[in-house]
């Protein structure tokens, strides 16, 4: 059966190891083909959408508000703001570490615990569980997607596998 430790740490860790895989191959790319890195991080799918680097900040951040919200780990340090290649690595190491420390002990058995957080400018309530399913997962996999969709956009070679390395560990390939 799957925990809540299991939604908010590995779900969420996975997730932020592809960033980083993909972050890796997007800039070996640029680099063998003179794209300036900083036009990747800029790039759009549409005007009204987030540029590659706050795709990469939105998953980071909610991962660490995750553990703000359930197990009660320190409020966020990083802003939502762009940051450079550098600055992404940072956020992507540091939240990565953060969701590392994570004890199952300070997060399982909160299903049902009630919550706030934001969504957009609003404030919404409900349990943990339904926070998790409802929002978190939806909301880090729409910004993993679109980082992924933005790169292949731009030419940077990815495939299925790329997207799916992460998530594929303990399955057995026949």
């Amino acid at each position: 059966m799957t925990s809540l430790h299991d939604l908010i740490v590995v779900v969420p860790t996975r997730v932020l190891q592809t960033e980083v895989t993909i972050l890796d191959k997007a800039e070996a790319w640029a680099e063998a083909n003179g794209v300036p890195m900083a036009d990747l991080l800029g790039a759009r799918l549409y005007e009204d959408m987030y540029p590659l680097s706050k795709q990469i900040v939105i998953t980071a951040l909610f991962a660490q508000k995750a553990v703000e919200l359930v197990a009660g780990g320190p409020p966020l340090a990083a802003e939502f703001k762009d940051y450079d290649l550098e600055g992404c690595r940072g956020l992507l190491t540091e939240s990565l570490r953060l969701l590392a420390a994570v004890k199952p002990e300070s997060v399982n058995g909160k299903d049902d615990q009630v919550i706030e957080f934001g969504v957009g400018k609003r404030t919404a309530k409900g349990k943990t569980v339904e926070y998790v399913h409802r929002f978190l997962i939806p909301t880090i996999y729409f910004h993993l997607t679109t980082m992924y969709d933005i790169l292949r956009m731009k030419g940077v070679p990815l495939g299925k596998l790329d997207y799916l390395t992460h998530f594929l560990g303990g399955v057995e390939f026949l």
